[in-house]
């Protein structure tokens, strides 16, 4: 079983990362950008199998997820990307805290 305090570290440091590195990819047009977010999202997927997740923040960051996913698609659409994306990581830090709360 793994323990609470390297979720946190998998919340807290490889997830946030991994949530970020969404603003430097769409800045520079990669056309990999969709896959990555689409990889991000199966990640959460088993994320919630493994662990059972039923936070309601949990749904709202797959939820996030999925619309940036296809606002990425939109030509300029900077702000909008840049939002969401700080929304996820801020989602990411309340389940962080919840589970160090528990």
């Amino acid at each position: 079983m793994i323990k609470r305090d390297r979720i946190k570290v998998y919340l807290d440091t490889l997830l946030t990362d991994n949530i970020y590195k969404i603003l430097p990819l769409y800045e520079e047009e990669n056309h990999g950008l969709e896959k990555y977010v689409s990889s991000l999202l199966i990640e959460l997927y088993g994320f919630e199998k493994m662990f059972n997740v039923d936070e309601v923040e949990y749904v709202s960051l797959v939820a996030n997820l999925e619309g940036i996913k296809i606002e990425i698609m939109k030509p300029s659409n900077k702000k909008v990307v840049k939002r969401e994306v700080f929304r996820c990581m801020d989602i990411v830090k309340k389940l962080s805290n919840k589970l160090e709360g528990e």
